[in-house]
């Protein structure tokens, strides 16, 4: 979702995959949205290059498969304004989950979508609370979602995160104040058994 922008300022998107999942405006962009919405896809069985098996790159001694790489174009109707790219990123990554279109994790906090279903907000270990903009945390105060600014060695299939990043949960639990560099190679951060 790109933020503070709407559909209306989108002349056209291109390079998604979309399968028919999610319906889209002539411009490219999701139907529905107060925001311009873009999905690069809605499928990822449809961008990712399964070599068998029910499981992609998580399984050591299994073999891999190379993702596809899509470029997405978009084109705006008028210039934007060069400030709102100076601050932080304008855009609020997301997926859906169980292919439930309404059912969004974001980013801690990133505003949910006009297609949310809020009724998942609080729901299981999900800490969210749309009156006070707090959104996409669980009640121990890990997040849903992470943007990581390089390339990540993720855990092996069925290890959880804090078995291979041992200070992810610090980082998480201290709200990003401490250990921001918790996915990093340096000693005492990781239990390379439990990294693919």
């Amino acid at each position: 979702m790109l933020d503070q922008v709407t559909q209306t300022q989108i002349a056209g998107v291109s390079g998604y995959n979309n399968s028919g999942r999610v319906a889209l405006n002539g411009n490219g962009t999701e139907s529905g949205q107060t925001n311009a919405v873009v999905f690069p896809f809605d499928d990822v069985d449809q961008v990712i290059n399964r070599p068998g098996g029910s499981f992609y790159n998580t399984i050591p001694g299994n073999p891999t498969g190379i993702s596809d790489t899509l470029q997405i174009v978009i084109d705006f109707v008028s210039p934007l304004d060069p400030t709102y790219l100076l601050a932080a990123p304008p855009y609020n990554p997301f997926v859906f989950t169980d292919n439930v279109r309404g059912k969004e994790l974001h980013l801690v906090d990133g505003e949910p979508t006009a297609l949310v279903d809020p009724t998942f907000f609080g729901t299981d270990k999900d800490n969210s609370n749309p009156g006070s903009g707090k959104y996409y945390r669980s009640v121990d105060s890990f997040c849903w979602a992470v943007d990581i600014p390089e390339y990540f060695e993720y855990p092996v299939e069925k290890a959880d995160i804090v078995t291979a990043h041992l200070k992810f949960a610090q980082w998480c639990q201290s709200g990003g104040a401490t250990f921001d560099d918790w996915y990093k190679n340096k000693s005492g951060y990781r239990n390379s058994e439990n990294i693919y």
